[in-house]
């Protein structure tokens, strides 16, 4: 299954959020129809319809195995790890991952002995690209780590 799912039989919407929310602002104060509001904004008009009647579209591809409190304990985990001088890459946010289950004692049948592969841990980096990122980590010694600014300051 690739990483990045492309719907063939749907086209990419063709107009910008403002453009929706100005279109429901009208249907909403009566200025417009919801067809006249469609026709002038380039909205589908189910797209329209969904918003005043507040249903939501599903997201594309299948459900996340961990919920969101999940996924997001595990970045803060991480995060931590990272600042104590422990980067970890991504086989080790697989091995953090199947422990986790382990220790729940949750069978996860997407997963080869609840080991997650290799495109859930690139695609759960991806999800959270805003607080994690994969990055190639160089060893220095704790002496060099602890250097500041202001100590290399009044060496000058």
């Amino acid at each position: 299954m690739p990483r990045k799912y492309v719907s063939v039989g749907k086209q990419n919407c063709q107009y910008s959020k403002k453009d929706l929310e100005d279109a429901l602002k009208d249907y909403l104060d009566g200025k417009l129809s919801m067809k006249r509001a469609c026709e002038k904004y380039h909205i589908p008009k189910g797209t329209l319809f969904n918003r005043v009647h507040g249903l939501k579209g599903k997201s594309y591809g299948g459900p996340t195995v961990f919920s969101a409190g999940e996924e997001n304990i595990m970045v803060n985990c991480l995060l931590a790890c990272a600042s104590w001088g422990f980067p970890l890459n991504t086989l080790d946010v697989r091995l953090f991952a199947k422990g986790y289950l382990d220790r729940i004692g949750r069978e996860e049948k997407k997963f080869v002995n609840n080991m997650p592969g290799v495109e859930w841990a690139k695609s759960f980096l991806q999800r959270h690209s805003e607080k994690l990122s994969e990055r190639l980590a160089n060893n220095i010694k704790r002496a060099r780590a602890n250097v500041s600014e202001d100590v290399i300051r009044n060496i000058m």
